[in-house]
């Protein structure tokens, strides 16, 4: 029996800082914002490791593990399978995304998660790229929209 995951995140916003975020006196939360619980899913799952998460023990892309690793084109493909892995846990399928890793700098690479024409359409919306930069010497990533 296949599994179907709902994609449709509602969730608290959240700041950079892991602060909730406050509109008019109120928790601000993803149901107004398409997209937005969907696009906050795929960055936790980014910047999370197995067992982060007490509930989804298995949540996690767990790029940590390439802290130190060299930067090169069988670490490129290990990070994106990795990813793929996580994405595809419960969550999203395979066809649904298209990742993209390249070096940035010799200690950077620049990750690129684009979807599916599918996944645009269910939302409604042109979904933006989640694009990330991650530090294979300090272990610290950064992502923009």
């Amino acid at each position: 029996m296949k599994e179907v995951y709902n994609i449709f995140r509602e969730d608290i916003l959240w700041s950079e800082h892991g602060d909730f975020i406050i509109e008019n006196g109120d928790i601000k939360d993803s149901r107004v914002i398409s997209g937005s619980g969907f696009l906050d899913e795929i960055m936790r799952r980014l910047k999370s490791a197995i067992h982060d998460w007490k509930l989804e023990q298995d949540y996690g892309a767990n790029l940590n593990i390439f802290e130190g690793e060299q930067n090169n084109e069988e670490t490129w493909l290990a990070i994106t399978n990795q990813i793929i892995d996580s994405l595809t846990r419960k969550f999203l399928m395979p066809n649904q995304i298209e990742v993209n890793v390249i070096p940035a700098t010799s200690e950077e690479i620049a990750i690129r998660i684009d979807f599916s024409k599918e996944i645009q359409t269910i939302f409604g919306i042109d979904l933006p790229s989640v694009k990330m930069v991650y530090n294979m010497t300090t272990n610290n990533s950064f992502i923009t929209r």
